[in-house]
């Protein structure tokens, strides 16, 4: 288990890993170039039919291979090093930055808390922010568009659920706790909520992560980032577990623990299960924004609130493989480390919570006995009525590849029209009847048509769900809203989650 506190070990690998990977960007930037040019996603299949697009690509692969062949000697030079350093740092990166406007709502919130109307909201997402060769492997280019639209569009949201609690000359307003979740009406919402926490997957490029942390540092001041453990045996020292937690509320330790059991592409990721322990969950609000910041940082007395937020990404394309339910019973056996070495007498815990991607659903026959482990014994799946069935509201959250960046889907609007039609989500959801985890049944399943050629509707339809936020039944929670979130339509192939809840174990 790993405190906040960084040795100096690690405080030096990490500024040399820094100056690293500043200096091999031109190499993976070429090489990334110059392998997109024979990668073309789905949409730029489309459209390959235009003729100038052979004479383009041949320009370019000898002007990318020219600059890239260039610097292979820097690149042979300095990636050893980079493998020593990143094996020689902690398992993650934390961050913290307070700002007067996170200050005033961390006080406003308090107010909520103190006339016992706040709500906590926790939310999960898939972002595929890998280097542009492998987002493009799953039909997702431009990686630095997506990265900073990605950030402004939860930043936005963020800031658009706060505008009730903050009046226009700056000073806490007074406030029925945050604003109504949309999901109080429909279970399909075009914003995310106002977020206590945010932990997303696939957050794969230090590159990219950089500017996304920017972003969300105006809403979140506790971030852990590049996430992952870098040995031969775990990743290849190729792919960290693209993990990120945000949080608005203080950070006492963090741990990350890569699984043992991984297949096929899973040899070059880092695995694993990311647990983080708050503390001072809805503490007593202070009067001086001064004093927040020092508290924050200050020996937490007895009698303090505590939760525990664990995010992970289980195997895809498992194929015959029985990963999963191995990787879940690691899961589990980790999260009663983490809590059992970090859980003091006086602490009182309010929730614990695991989200993530877990590359199964509740209805497929190829997850049958996956719906049976005994996380789901433990935990809680609120969109879930039992092993096979989910609640009639419940939807998919594995986008078509071939059809995420149709038009009809291109914008959060658009993509919420869509999926909350029954048929026509079909068209762009992954169907719940997968038989085996293959990327040929995920990647390349035709829509279900009739002999007329149309979309033949069946109860399993567009029902994919694979992005999970789960409960722990021995610290329950009374969920007061869950949305599937449309908001990063056409930047991602899968549809965040969201939860509201409140919590009655506060002390």
């Amino acid at each position: 288990m790993a405190g906040l506190e960084e040795s100096y070990l690690s405080q030096t690998a990490n500024l040399f890993l820094a100056l690293v990977r500043y200096l091999l960007y031109p190499s993976y930037f070429s090489f990334n170039c110059l392998t997109s040019l024979y990668c073309p996603t789905f949409q730029e299949q489309k459209e390959s039919s235009k003729s100038s697009f052979p004479l383009k690509r041949l320009v370019l692969t000898v002007l990318w291979a020219a600059m890239f062949v260039l610097l292979l000697p820097i690149t042979a030079l300095l990636l050893p090093l980079r493998c020593m350093l990143v094996s020689l740092r902690r398992p993650f990166r934390y961050s913290e930055h307070h700002s007067e406007r996170t200050c005033l709502l961390e006080k406003t919130a308090q107010r909520a808390m103190a006339a016992g109307e706040y709500k906590f909201s926790i939310g999960s997402a898939n972002i595929c922010l890998a280097p542009e060769i492998l987002s493009r492997m799953n039909h997702l280019p431009d990686v630095d568009y997506r990265s900073v639209n990605i950030g402004q569009r939860i930043k936005e949201d963020q800031f658009a659920s706060h505008q009730m609690l903050l009046p226009s000359n700056g000073s806490p307003a007074r406030t029925n706790g945050p604003q109504k979740l949309e999901t109080e009406v429909s279970h399909v919402s075009t914003w995310f909520p106002q977020l206590d926490f945010l932990c997303l997957q696939e957050a794969w490029s230090s590159y990219h992560n950089k500017v996304l942390i920017e972003e969300l540092h105006q809403s979140f001041p506790y971030i852990v980032h590049d996430v992952g453990v870098h040995a031969f045996n775990v990743n290849s020292f190729i792919l960290n577990s693209g993990h990120l937690v945000a949080s608005r509320h203080p950070i006492e330790a963090v741990d990350f623990k890569p699984y043992k059991n991984f297949v096929d592409h899973g040899k070059i990721i880092s695995m694993g299960l990311t647990s983080v322990k708050h503390v001072n969950i809805l503490h007593q609000a202070l009067t001086e924004l001064l004093s927040i910041q020092l508290q924050l940082g200050s020996q937490r007395s007895k009698g303090k609130n505590v939760a525990y937020v664990f995010n992970t990404h289980l195997q895809s394309y498992q194929g015959k493989h029985e990963i999963i339910p191995r990787q879940l019973d690691e899961l589990l056996e980790y999260s009663q480390v983490f809590m059992a070495k970090t859980r003091r007498a006086e602490d009182n815990i309010a929730f614990c919570i695991v989200c993530g991607d877990f590359n199964m659903d509740n209805l497929s026959p190829a997850d049958e006995a996956h719906t049976r482990h005994r996380i789901f014994e433990l935990f809680e799946d609120f969109p879930r009525l039992k092993p096979g069935q989910d609640k009639p509201w419940a939807i998919g959250t594995e986008m078509r590849q071939d059809r995420m960046m149709d038009r009809a889907v291109s914008t959060p609007e658009f993509l919420k029209q869509a999926v909350e039609d029954a048929t026509l989500r079909q068209c762009y959801l992954i169907d719940a009847d997968i038989t085996e985890h293959s990327k040929e049944s995920l990647v390349y399943a035709p829509v279900k048509m009739d002999g007329h050629v149309k979309v033949r509707a069946v109860p399993e339809g567009g029902r994919r769900r694979i992005d999970y936020i789960l409960y722990d039944k021995q610290y329950p929670v009374e969920v007061k809203g869950y949305q599937f979130v449309t908001r990063l339509a056409s930047l991602t192939d899968h549809i965040p989650v969201a939860m509201e809840f409140t919590c009655s174990r506060l002390l």
